[in-house]
């Protein structure tokens, strides 16, 4: 788990969520951990999804409760963001007829050939989420008047006035 919480939850891998009593509180918890959507959770949990959202508003210690499966939730998925860029996805690779192409280096001809898919878009967010002061986008925008100096606000407004009065 990526951050630990005080109070009464108690941090465990078993389960983190054993101090909430209430049965489906801690289904639709648990869920939610591995899920990271309300609606897949609330379903599995056999709950309605706006019976999560009136806990929210009512119970201190499922809104606590809720943010260790938030947490979660988005490190399991940032771990498999990780899998995805550094390990890569193995895809079958088939022709335009639907046929599996065969591995050229296969000598009975009979394997199929695959290929290791790398996530170079998913490892640029990782980097920016885990040093932002490094890999964060940067532009600056500077506005300047004539030959660089300032501009003048106040005669530019004078001057658009006079147009205006002046039909030009």
């Amino acid at each position: 788990m990526r951050t630990k919480r005080s109070g009464s939850l108690a941090q465990s891998n078993a389960n983190p969520f054993r101090a909430i009593r209430h049965g489906k509180k801690r289904a639709f918890l648990c869920a939610y951990s591995r899920l990271g959507a309300i609606t897949k959770a609330a379903r599995c949990a056999k709950i309605n999804r706006d019976t999560h959202h009136d806990w929210i508003k009512k119970d201190p210690e499922y809104v606590a409760a809720f943010e260790v499966a938030k947490d979660m939730a988005i490190e399991r998925l940032e771990c498999e963001a990780d899998r995805r860029g550094v390990e890569g996805v193995v895809r079958y690779r088939f022709d335009r007829n639907g046929q599996p192409f065969i591995d050229p280096t296969d000598p009975d001809h009979k394997r199929p050939y695959l290929e290791r898919e790398y996530s170079d878009v998913l490892l640029i967010f990782r980097l920016k989420a885990l040093r932002p002061d490094v890999y964060r986008e940067r532009s600056s925008h500077e506005l300047t008047g004539p030959d660089g100096g300032p501009i003048n606000f106040a005669e530019l407004v004078a001057e658009a006035r006079a147009r205006v009065r002046g039909g030009s």
